[in-house]
């Protein structure tokens, strides 16, 4: 044990860099406005999406109390982040059991696989605390102010917030063990993405069975709902763990609660000695299977060879290479990604367990109601463009491999543009949901649905071009884990700093024209020229000190 707590230890170090930041800002006090950046953005972040699991959480405590089960609220926040850190884990555990570099170190120490395996997992499982947190801490303010607990409820509390990362992220890994065990490496991005999507599609099927069945059983239903954790059990029978940890806080102090909690502890345990037995078979099996290359057989004609190589443009081909860069670690596009998968989520449910989805429609449908809530719409893409990292953090994600950029026979201005245009890309992505819920819901008017997308989209630009050039700036090479690059990297969290002061300002703008009766064409037609002009602007300067700062990085 004492090994494995140093091989914790020393992980820790080398994923966060903590010799290297005791040096550089507590001995030499270097750059002392980093850390305090982070803090602040990181912070800001948080509260950002606290405030709306707070909201739903509180609404979901006062809802179920009037069934007898409060406690509802921890059951949807520990199913849903298990369920979550179950398939955001297969990209995070590879990433770190598979792609870090200081395997070649680790290896050939006389440790066991397990040992090193089980380093690795416990650095995961302390990062993921903080996603953890943004959830199940608002949960737990909700339930304590309006419900209240005592000395054991805390007890059981802090121990299921401390093992709720650990099982999901168990399964993961022994999913991973086998996928890089027994797949070709060529095929290994694509089966990644394919079990993500296959867990995805079990999950929500599971949930849509069990509506189904409900809606077609009233009595079932009267029955669920009058039994004591009868919805906690409803919603958690296909992953009873979530069940055993939701009864072991609300029953606490009580035998129920203890055997719950009992169990929930013995099944987290048992998952962990599995996994050390399943990695001492598997593990260096597949970490000596990711240097295979499988032979392609097929050879191709000269005809296709001519369109593979002539009949694309230069910003074309740097346009893809970004995208393979992209999705070729998957933990990249789930980063990207899931924030604007959760944003309509955290903004819609509360207002659905509320009762005051109906209010809101009524609102939209008002002349200054649309005008209000598509502008709102149009705020949330310009935020997400500006948080989801795919332009901020794209020189960084090059990792060591960036001299392949310098050596390359493309002028750096077309790479940061096809950098641009990618980052454009994924904001289009991260709109969809946020547009797909704002018609379904409120079902707008052309003019209010095109409004939102083209001014939420070309706001983005202003974000996306700040980050790039912060990228270029100072960006962050020397990463060891590809989460490094996206998770812990500062010039992720920097646009957002610098788009939520203009969106405030542009707000207030708004506000005065609508008080003072200005039509909507005309509010669309200025918002809109305000965030071209300092989109452009940003790009022009963004673009033009692509050679430049090129060729200051060193690696």
């Amino acid at each position: 044990m004492s090994v494995l707590l140093k091989l914790i230890g020393v992980n820790l170090k080398y994923t966060y860099g903590l010799s290297v930041m005791r040096d550089k800002y507590l001995r030499r006090r270097e750059k002392l406005w980093e850390p305090i950046l982070a803090v602040l953005g990181i912070g800001a972040a948080v509260g950002f999406f606290s405030y709306f699991f707070f909201m739903m959480a509180k609404a979901i405590v006062v809802q179920g109390a009037a069934t007898g089960q409060p406690e509802l609220a921890f059951a949807i926040a520990i199913l849903g982040m298990q369920m979550l850190l179950l398939i955001l884990g297969i990209f995070m555990v590879i990433s770190a059991f598979f792609f870090a570099d200081d395997l070649s170190i680790l290896v050939p120490l006389p440790v066991r696989p397990w040992k090193i395996l089980t380093s690795k997992l416990a650095v995961v499982t302390i990062n993921e605390y903080v996603t953890a947190a943004v959830v199940f801490v608002p949960v737990t303010i909700a339930y304590t102010t309006l419900i209240g607990g005592g000395l054991m409820y805390w007890i059981s509390l802090i121990l299921v917030f401390l093992l709720l990362p650990v099982l999901p992220l168990v399964v993961s890994s022994l999913v991973s063990l086998v996928l890089m065990r027994f797949i070709n490496r060529r095929h290994r991005d694509q089966m990644m993405v394919v079990a993500s999507l296959v867990l995805v599609t079990i999950i929500l099927g599971l949930n849509f069975t069990l509506q189904a069945s409900l809606a077609d059983d009233p009595a079932e239903l009267q029955r669920i709902i009058g039994e004591r954790f009868g919805i906690v059990q409803a919603l958690g029978n296909r992953f009873p763990p979530a069940v055993w940890a939701t009864k072991a806080i609300a029953a606490a102090g009580t035998v129920d609660g203890f055997i719950n909690l009992g169990l929930f502890l013995g099944v987290t345990l048992l998952g962990l000695l599995v996994l050390a037995w399943t990695s001492e078979k598997l593990f260096y099996a597949g970490l000596i299977g990711g240097g295979e290359v499988a032979k392609r057989n097929k050879k191709l004609s000269s005809s296709e060879w001519t369109a593979q190589t002539t009949n694309r443009s230069v910003f074309s081909a740097m346009f893809w290479r970004e995208w393979k860069i992209f999705l070729r670690t998957p933990i990249y596009a789930m980063n990207g990604f899931l924030g604007a998968l959760i944003m309509p989520i955290a903004m819609v449910v509360p207002l659905m367990l509320q009762g005051q989805l109906a209010q809101l429609q009524g609102f939209i449908h008002t002349s200054s109601g649309t005008l209000i809530f598509s502008l709102i719409v149009a705020a949330m893409i310009a935020f997400m463009g500006s948080v989801n990292s795919i332009a901020s953090t794209s020189v960084s994600r090059e990792g060591k491999l960036f001299y392949i950029s310098k050596m390359i026979p493309v002028p750096a201005k077309i790479q940061v543009q096809a950098k641009l245009a990618h980052g454009f890309a994924g904001a289009l992505v991260s709109a969809a949901p946020m547009l797909i819920a704002f018609v379904l819901l409120g079902k707008p008017g052309v003019l209010a649905v095109a409004a939102a997308f083209v001014i939420g989209m070309v706001a983005t630009v202003f974000g996306m071009g700040i980050g790039l050039l912060v990228d270029m700036y100072r960006p962050w090479l020397t990463w060891t884990n590809p989460q490094q690059a996206v998770k812990q990297n500062l010039n992720a969290v920097i646009p957002m700093f610098v788009q939520l002061p203009i969106l405030f300002g542009v707000g207030m703008l708004t506000a005065w024209m609508i008080n003072a009766g200005w039509r909507h064409i005309l509010i669309y037609g200025i918002l809109l020229g305000i965030f071209a002009t300092a989109g452009a602007i940003v790009y022009y300067i963004t673009v033009d000190a692509a050679n430049r700062l090129y060729h200051k990085i060193d690696l």
